[in-house]
């Protein structure tokens, strides 16, 4: 075994992560109507306001992204600047 490979398997959770939250993002941004109205609990923060659900598509996106370029990368640096934005809205919604 060549001493210079890196194991996969600690990076595949992070990346099917990253990949689902790619996939949200774009969703709901092209769809933020159906988001609003299928989404449990978001309908109780406020009334139907594109702009806004798609601003946090483009977040999703955007982490995902970002995560997605750590993991292939090897990056935990760019993989935890992926994740904070998550951590921080689990944190905001816990304290809700």
């Amino acid at each position: 075994m060549n001493g210079s490979t890196r194991p996969t398997f600690p990076w595949a959770l992070p990346g099917i992560v990253y990949a689902l939250w790619l996939l949200a993002g774009v969703a709901i941004f092209l769809a933020p109507r159906q988001c609003h109205e299928l989404t449990p609990g978001v309908a109780i923060f406020g009334p139907f306001n594109a702009h806004f659900i798609r601003d946090v598509g483009l977040v999703y996106l955007t982490s995902g992204l970002v995560g997605s370029y750590g993991v292939r990368s090897r990056s935990v640096a760019l993989c935890v600047a992926a994740a904070l934005w998550s951590c921080l809205h689990a944190v905001f919604h816990l304290h809700v």
